[in-house]
């Protein structure tokens, strides 16, 4: 036998709370909602509250576990609001984004970043891409840049950066910014 009267989560929790002889701000002040959201929770077709909310409220009313069942059943059958589902939907992208970030090598993506800078720089002034390099660039087309040491014996410090972030054997500026752009969306998605 069904002891309630409608099967939606907010009028049950109106028979609930006339049948104990309680106001509404007097539930909310003990299930820890404001009076308000207790209000619209009775009235609204969509979820209000958040699942351990709704157990408090059977919890509160000290329903069997057969009735609690029923309450819980009521409220997970309550659709979310287009409002609600659009705030979850920024809320899952923001925390997806602070995994990724928690993710990273933060100074190997601002090395990145410097790097790019500096290439898009000389790219845009039309400066020779041979001065870009203080190893001199590369001496013949398809050489790899790192068997060409500077005068110290030394890669440059362009090459150690690009060296870095997982690039050997550059030949050319676009080269360069078209392997450093797919490093940077693989780091920040």
């Amino acid at each position: 036998m069904n002891p309630f009267v409608n099967t939606q989560f907010g009028a049950m929790c109106r028979e609930l709370r006339v049948a104990a002889r309680l106001k509404q701000r007097e539930v909310a002040a003990r299930v820890g909602i404001a009076a308000s959201t207790y209000g619209n929770l009775e009235s609204n077709p969509h979820k209000t509250i958040r699942r351990e909310r709704a157990e408090r409220i059977g919890r509160l009313y000290e329903l069997d576990d057969a009735m609690q069942a029923q309450l819980m059943a009521a409220w997970d059958a309550q659709p979310v609001s287009e409002y609600s589902q659009k705030q979850r939907d920024s809320w899952a992208i923001r925390n997806a984004a602070r995994s990724k970030a928690k993710n990273h090598d933060r100074m190997k993506l601002s090395l990145l970043e410097v790097t790019m800078l500096l290439i898009a720089t000389v790219d845009g002034a039309a400066i020779d891409p041979g001065t870009l390099c203080a190893c001199g660039g590369p001496k013949e087309p398809g050489s790899d840049m790192f068997d060409e040491p500077d005068s110290s014996g030394q890669p440059c410090e362009l090459c150690d950066a690009l060296k870095l972030l997982g690039l050997t054997g550059w030949t050319n500026l676009q080269d360069v910014t078209d392997r450093l752009a797919a490093v940077q969306e693989k780091m920040t998605g």
